[in-house]
């Protein structure tokens, strides 16, 4: 189950990699524009069971200033959401940040996206769960990880992240 923002909608067919190793079939129920309160409702869509892996990515939305989640309101809502569902694993894909300056940036800063990617890492590392670490996996990368928007992964960036995500999901 891939479940938050646009950096797990946009997977597409490469999200079904992430099951393959499992048997498993992969539901996206990721939509862009996400925020911490929206997963509730998003992972309430599914009929998740124990033996499944739920897979999150938000921040990003968090983090912009037309959100502007508060921080203790983001931590809440991961909480609830993790301890709502019974699932076998859970993985926090998290956030790549942005290219400063983007158009698809919008106020949104790397600082900020990084306080709530921490926030994040720890209340899903508190409850037994795996982080995929985005932001160092692309580093090699730099501004080819993002699409013309400097918010958006390419299909490179989603390349180096794909076998990652399949091991932490496992």
């Amino acid at each position: 189950m891939l479940v938050g923002d646009s950096h797990l909608e946009r997977l597409g067919v490469k999200g079904e990699q992430v099951g393959v190793a499992a048997g498993a079939l992969v539901v996206n129920a990721a939509r862009g524009g996400a925020l911490a309160a929206d997963l509730a409702a998003q992972v309430r869509s599914q009929s998740i069971t124990p033996d499944d892996v739920v897979v999150v990515s938000v921040g990003t939305n968090d983090a912009a200033p037309a959100a502007a989640t508060p921080r203790e309101a983001f931590r809440t809502h991961l909480a609830a959401v993790v301890d709502l569902v019974r699932a076998r694993r859970w993985v926090y894909l998290a956030p790549p940040g942005v290219v400063p300056g983007a158009p698809g940036a919008q106020g949104r800063t790397n600082a900020a996206i990084s306080w709530y990617s921490q926030t994040a890492e720890q209340v899903f590392v508190a409850r037994r769960g795996a982080v995929v670490d985005t932001r160092d996996l692309l580093e090699d990368l730099g501004d080819d990880a993002f699409e013309d928007d400097g918010l958006h992964l390419t299909e490179r960036a989603y390349d180096v992240l794909l076998p990652p995500l399949v091991t932490a999901s496992s």
